[in-house]
């Protein structure tokens, strides 16, 4: 979380360091799209200073008369959110389970008996 002052240009305060950037730095509220009369802005995308995404929203904060005095940006390191989605789908796509020898089969060479089938791709599961 990062609280820029409009005025000065300027982070004044910083929680949770994700970006490299220190108290007194100047903000990059340029980057930002908002007018004086916005309230809440985003969620919207970054990238990190290494390149990671990242997903940020941003509040405007006002005085008691109304004039805007900071901007309070919370940023999340989505990267790592992104990582688990694609080896999620990685592991579900596609998914399917191969037949399982019976159990009176294993071990013999040829799947032969009464529940057996003399092929492995003939294979017979018991229910669960």
């Amino acid at each position: 979380m990062v609280v820029h002052d409009p005025g000065s240009q300027t982070i004044v305060h910083i929680a949770n360091n994700l970006s490299r950037r220190a108290v007194g730095d100047a903000t990059a509220l340029d980057d930002i799209e908002f007018s004086d009369d916005d309230g809440l802005i985003g969620a919207y995308a970054k990238r990190n200073w290494d390149g990671g995404a990242m997903r940020a929203i941003s509040v405007l904060i006002r005085s008691d008369a109304g004039t805007p005095i900071g901007v309070m940006c919370v940023n999340v390191a989505s990267s790592a959110f992104e990582q688990a989605r694609a080896t999620l789908e990685f592991l579900t796509r596609g998914f399917h389970v191969e037949p399982q020898p019976d159990p009176e089969c294993r071990g013999r060479e040829s799947f032969t008996g009464p529940r057996c089938s003399s092929r492995a791709s003939e294979m017979t599961t018991l229910p669960a």
